[in-house]
């Protein structure tokens, strides 16, 4: 059959059993075959992690908060550049620093993988984890292209149970579980505004570029998220208009609005812009149902109209809920039964919904049906 494709002879071979040998697929495979994808299995009390890309957003948020998870080690520090992964591994005391993750998994050298590499390479860096029997944290997006959402699909479709999480932070935030406790029980729809003053990155930054696939998938599918956590329904149509300019430096996956109609009739609307202030806060949400108001001032703020004054807030220091995901999805690897913190249905409509608004953006705006 090999050598009849090898002589082009034709573009594929069907081959065809007798019916003894069909019978051997119900029985039990040999220990010495291994499964196509394994399962998740720690060896050891402590947690074993592999950090996959070493760098800013991995060193300033990730690491920090791993380190202080109790019964979680950091053994394993890949990154392309050897001196950024020694530094790191050094720094936490991790016994593997390393430039590739090969051996990650030919050693057997980790439980949890991290993923906080360029954003094009997430999408395989986390099904090849899942597959080794790896649980995975991967920093958003989980992919980058239709391509690779089919891949995601068609693998999460067949193994729903794979330990996998996203950083979609924005609902653990403390300030949306207070807003979410209150809009679960409303008789409306929900109104949803929100506004996300970026600014402005400049057309040589890498995310700008195809490993970073613009700042719809690489940073808006947090607020897609968001509407779909608050709106606990299914996206039914998207409209989105994106910004026309002559300018080379301003691009429209930059600068557009995005209003998404869901299934339960609630709106959505994200107002993403790098044009503006560095002055102004940089996010801003209003949500309007029940003759109630509540605006959230970038994670500083909480106000209700309509509302008990204890439902007011303000606070020194943002907590976008980095921490709160993070440890939940730790703290649900060391139970016996796996718990997904965002289930994996919403990650994967989160995904759909931000390529089709990407796509939207970048043709100049338009409409599609979702469901």
């Amino acid at each position: 059959a090999y050598e009849f494709i090898q002589q082009k002879k034709g573009i594929g071979a069907l081959l065809n059993y007798k019916d003894e040998q069909k019978k051997l697929s119900t029985h039990k495979l040999p220990d010495f075959i291994s499964p196509a994808v394994k399962t998740f299995m720690p060896n050891s009390e402590n947690l074993r992690v592999a950090v996959i890309g070493a760098g800013g957003f991995a060193k300033i948020k990730l690491l920090p908060i791993i380190s202080q998870i109790s019964k979680v080690d950091i053994s394993v520090v890949v990154d392309p550049d050897i001196s950024t992964a020694l530094n790191v591994a050094r720094l936490y005391n991790a016994k593997n620093p390393m430039t590739s993750t090969e051996s990650i998994y030919s050693q057997d050298l980790a439980d949890v993988c991290v993923i906080a590499s360029p954003h094009k390479f997430h999408c395989d860096q986390t099904l090849d984890a899942l597959r080794s029997g790896k649980a995975v944290f991967v920093e958003k997006p989980l992919a980058t292209d239709w391509q690779q959402y089919e891949k995601l699909s068609s693998f999460l479709g067949q193994n729903p149970k794979s330990p996998l999480a996203v950083d979609f932070n924005r609902s653990c935030a403390p300030f949306i579980e207070k807003i979410k406790q209150v809009v679960s029980s409303r008789n409306s729809p929900l109104v949803v505004t929100y506004r996300m003053n970026a600014g402005f990155i400049p057309k040589d930054h890498w995310i700008q570029s195809s490993i970073g696939s613009g700042r719809i998938i690489g940073e808006a599918c947090h607020i897609f998220d968001l509407f779909y956590h608050l709106t606990d329904s299914k996206a039914v149509s998207v409209s989105v208009e994106s910004i026309k300019s002559k300018a080379d430096d301003i691009f429209s996956t930059d600068n557009f609005s995005a209003q998404v109609s869901f299934e339960d009739g609630s709106i959505c609307t994200l107002i993403y812009t790098a044009l503006g202030s560095s002055a102004m806060s940089k996010e801003r949400m209003e949500i309007f149902f029940d003759s109630k108001s509540i605006v959230m001032e970038d994670f500083l703020t909480l106000t209700g109209f309509g509302l008990p004054k204890s439902f007011n807030q303000s606070t020194y220091s943002q907590d976008k809920g980095h921490d709160a995901l993070i440890s939940k999805f730790f703290n649900n690897l060391k139970q016996k039964n796996f718990e997904h913190p965002i289930p994996i249905n919403r990650l994967l409509d989160t995904t759909r919904l931000t390529l089709i608004i990407d796509k939207l953006a970048c043709q100049g705006g338009g409409n599609q049906d979702i469901l």
